[in-house]
Order: structure tokens, then sequence, then C-alpha cells
């Protein structure tokens, strides 16, 4: 379980990099999530 939370963790960095690059959507985010979501919103 932790090995796959922390590379989901290291996903999600990528994804709002992209999302900020492509979107020119730059500023602080804000993430939530239940169960598994939640653990990856607050790591």
């Amino acid at each position: 379980m932790w090995p796959l939370l922390g590379q989901t963790t290291l996903e999600c960095l990528r994804v709002l990099d992209w999302a900020d690059d492509r979107f020119e959507v730059g500023g602080p985010h804000v993430a939530g999530g239940v169960s598994m979501g939640g653990d990856v919103a607050v790591a």
C-alpha cells in the first residue's frame, strides 16, 4: 500500500505541473479526497 501511495502522490505532482504549463493556471492548488485519495491529497 505505501509504495502505491508514494508513487501516486508523485504522479499527481507531475499532473499538476503539466496542467500549470499546458493551461497556464499557476497559483495555489487545493486537493481533497476520500480514502486513498485523501491520503494522496495530504501527502
